[in-house]
């Protein structure tokens, strides 16, 4: 397809850099947005290097309830017709019950789900046009698996899996698909510092993961690139786990040998 252009929610930065990088390696025209002036900067620079067409950087906080829609103003004053959505934004934990006010719930509401849906229905149009359309949610293994401290992360995350499953169901008729990956914890330059900071929990969490590693920026890529594929038209609805196996072991110890 000539010209593809591909939107980046959280693309100035972690997961949703990698992928926007990914999408430029390949001549693509990438949309990033991200509340961070300096860094949305920093990483159109570097898209741009990396060889995309075109990059539009869209400075927004999807926190905000009209944040979503102002990326979307700006996407569609470039062009009606984008072809891929990688909802990569995304906000930390924050906190368990006691912490969890409404103002949280709130603000990690909309940076999910609310934004993922303003965006999914403003650009589906355009991509039922060229009767192409991929939609990626970057979800986590804590939109299946409940953990403390993260109340309102946890909840977002169940919600974003739902939207998208829905959206499969409503738009897989139209040449879309809409799929969700679940990482576990990757080390991001955040990620790394965070579990650098703390080696103990970071120890714990490797001996559950059964490949016996933490994961990278590079294994959610490597799955994002096939669903936005061609070749992936037949995967629609999928929750995609991208942990190690974490998913399915429980185990206490490090990984098995031989």
């Amino acid at each position: 397809m000539d010209d593809r252009r591909t939107v980046v929610t959280g693309g100035d930065r972690g997961i949703g850099l990698g992928i926007a990088t990914d999408r430029a390696e390949r001549g693509e025209t990438v949309a990033i947005c991200g509340r961070d002036r300096e860094a949305l900067a920093t990483a159109r620079a570097g898209l741009l290097a990396t060889g995309a067409r075109h990059v539009l950087a869209i400075e927004a906080d999807l926190a905000d309830p009209g944040g979503a829609q102002s990326v979307l103003d700006a996407l569609l004053d470039h062009s009606p017709d984008w072809h891929a959505l990688v909802h990569s934004a995304g906000n930390p934990p924050a906190g368990g019950l006691p912490e969890t006010d409404t103002n949280l719930w709130d603000a990690t509401m909309s940076i999910h789900v609310r934004s993922a849906l303003v965006l999914a229905r403003g650009l589906a149009p355009g991509m039922t046009g060229a009767g192409f359309g991929r939609i990626i949610t970057i979800s986590s293994t804590a939109g299946e698996q409940a953990y403390r401290g993260h109340v309102a992360y946890c909840s977002a995350k169940a919600a974003l899996e739902m939207l998208t499953r829905t959206l499969a169901l409503e738009l897989g008729g139209t040449g879309i698909t809409a799929n969700s990956i679940a990482p576990t914890v990757i080390l991001t330059k955040l990620g790394q510092q965070v579990w650098g900071a703390h080696p103990e929990k970071a120890d714990w969490i490797r001996n559950k993961i059964p490949v016996g590693r933490l994961g990278e920026v590079s294994d959610v890529v490597a799955v994002a690139r096939f669903l936005l594929s061609e070749e992936s038209g037949f995967v629609n609805g999928a929750r995609i786990p991208c942990d190690g196996g974490l998913n399915v072991t429980q185990a206490d110890g490090p990984p098995a040998v031989g």
